[in-house]
């Protein structure tokens, strides 16, 4: 039996046994259970046909428990275990870069401000083809970014191809630590209105919402937005300490319930908020919003101290701990749900995996009441007070975004004009726009086309010529619709595309900031939510307090 073997038995044991005082009444079947999986483990590392490493087996039965569960408790190797370190620790060793892949290039999406990467004049749009030694291409993209991180002080070099140019420029960058920064625009939209848009809930969250907001406070503020839209949430704690910030000391804000007593925590607001009650406040959602963006929404509109405004959140409503098996690998393990003030639990229903091992059961539906009293739903998710959906956007928009045309435009435009602020008259740059289309031949062929082909021939293979006849010209005038011409389509949904270029091109110049900055004026949500911050019949008809006390 090699040491390995020996290494791994022992990891199963400690990690199994260590959890025995949690895993029930029925400690006789715990046990039973654990041997059983330690002799499985044994039987089939010694028995396979062919050698095993045992680590990967390790791994596998790991895999195999966690996908069992619920979607959020998962066994976390490496990569994954990095991204949860940066959440709790909110930094890392790094040069500041997003990066994605384009065209299977990998590609700067944008370099963060101040950072390494922005100083060193790093843009979007560069192609990263090798890092120190090693050519990136058919490299999976998480291994890539892990060699572009490393210990602050110590130096990466960066070989990029920039546009149409072929000669290759060198970067030498020198890692430091990079702070999450999780908001990345903050001010005033309108006289005495600011807004906050809030990207995460990682370890330095509500201190960067807390200097922000306070800021605004001294400079005038009257009406606060929180943008939550898209925040997958983050840690809990953050969530408590940013309502903190708005909602009186001494109030229940959320509490967890589990099988473990650790697990049953209830958690209060310990300190006196530092924005006005005078202060409107509305907070901005959609179903992207979960996790702590939904215990911000929901115990915000459960206690009537704002606005809920857009589309109903995603429904999370679990806890999950991170518990190390060894120094690349965890399990999150869901530990608990949880519940905001007025008791509802946020979860949706439908969180367990087909064929599941867990004895769900269903919950009591309940009339919830806010503090005033108002009636709330407990259906998954935090429903809004005002329900805002976004215009949907014509197929041809989707397939330019999806295929980089705005953002290859904006850089192609910025570089060949770079006394150019993004400011200028968007009529000229749509014209600009369609050429540049032109010069890379660019065709719209509608989703729906190969959908219609196949309905046809389903369509007529079971009906007679003479019912042919009569249906064909709805097919045919189908199709027409399909065909429109490119330009004409263009043209068609002009309105639509113009905010989308004046975005990228001063997203291009100053980064994320600027790309929010302008985007903002054509923000349907964030202008309904300014709207209904200044209707004071709207505010007293949902009690938000404490002007209606």
């Amino acid at each position: 039996m090699n040491k390995k073997y020996l290494s791994i038995k022992l990891l199963i044991i400690v990690v199994l046994f260590a959890q025995i005082s949690n895993a029930g009444n029925d400690h006789k079947k715990a046990i039973a259970s654990q041997q059983k999986l330690l002799r499985a483990f044994g039987t089939i590392y010694t028995n396979y046909a062919d050698e095993l490493e045992p680590m990967e087996l390790a791994n596998a039965a790991i895999d195999g428990m966690t996908n069992k569960l619920d979607p959020y408790t998962v066994h976390l190797q490496q990569q994954q275990k990095f991204r949860m370190d940066m959440l709790t620790r909110g930094n890392y060793g790094g040069v500041g870069i997003r990066i994605g892949s384009r065209h299977d290039t990998l590609t700067v999406i944008s370099p963060m401000e101040d950072s390494p990467a922005w100083q060193a004049g790093i843009l979007p749009g560069d192609r990263i083809i090798r890092i120190d030694s090693l050519y990136t291409k058919g490299k999976k993209i998480d291994d890539l970014a892990e060699k572009i991180r490393g210990p602050e002080g110590t130096i990466v070099q960066l070989t990029i191809l920039r546009g149409s140019e072929k000669e290759k420029i060198l970067f030498h960058l020198t890692r430091k630590k990079i702070e999450v920064k999780e908001i990345p625009y903050a001010g005033f939209i309108q006289d005495k209105i600011a807004y906050i848009k809030l990207n995460g809930f990682s370890k330095n969250a509500s201190k960067q919402v807390r200097y922000f907001a306070d800021s605004l406070q001294h400079a005038g503020m009257e009406y606060l937005i929180l943008d939550l839209r898209n925040n997958t949430g983050g840690l809990l704690d953050q969530a408590v300490k940013i309502l903190n910030l708005y909602l009186p000391k001494g109030e229940k804000v959320v509490h967890t319930k589990g099988l473990t007593r650790g697990s049953n925590r209830e958690y209060y607001l310990r300190d006196n908020p530092i924005i006005s009650d005078n202060v409107r406040i509305a907070i901005l959602v959609n179903q992207g919003s979960a996790s702590a963006s939904e215990i911000v929404a929901g115990s915000t509109q459960d206690l009537n101290r704002g606005i809920i405004v857009g589309q109903t959140t995603f429904g999370k409503g679990l806890v999950q701990n991170i518990f190390p098996l060894d120094d690349s690998s965890a399990v999150k393990v869901t530990t608990s749900k949880y519940y905001i003030p007025s008791g509802r639990l946020i979860q949706k229903e439908d969180y367990f995996h087909e064929n599941d091992i867990v004895s769900a059961n269903a919950e009591i539906e309940h009339t919830f009441y806010t503090k005033s009293g108002r009636k709330v739903k407990e259906n998954g998710g935090i429903e809004p007070d005002s329900t805002v959906k976004n215009d949907k956007q014509h197929f041809i928009i989707v397939d330019l975004w999806r295929q980089y045309h705005f953002s290859e435009f904006a850089r192609e435009i910025m570089l060949k004009y770079p006394d150019r602020s993004g400011e200028e008259n968007t009529e000229l740059y749509f014209q600009e726009f369609i050429e540049y289309l032109h010069r890379n031949n660019y065709h719209f062929d509608h989703p729906l086309h190969k959908k219609l082909e196949k309905l046809e021939k389903q369509f007529f293979a079971e009906f007679s010529e003479e019912e042919k006849q009569t249906f064909e010209i709805n097919f045919i005038n189908l199709r027409a619709i399909l065909n429109q011409n490119t330009d004409e389509l263009l043209l068609k949904n002009k309105d639509d595309i113009i905010p989308f270029l004046r975005a990228e091109i001063l997203g291009f110049r100053g980064g994320q900031y600027a790309r929010i900055k302008g985007s903002l004026k054509d923000d349907k949500v964030l202008n309904t939510a300014i709207e209904l911050l200044k209707n004071d019949a709207y505010l007293k008809k949902y009690n938000i307090i404490p002007f209606f006390e």
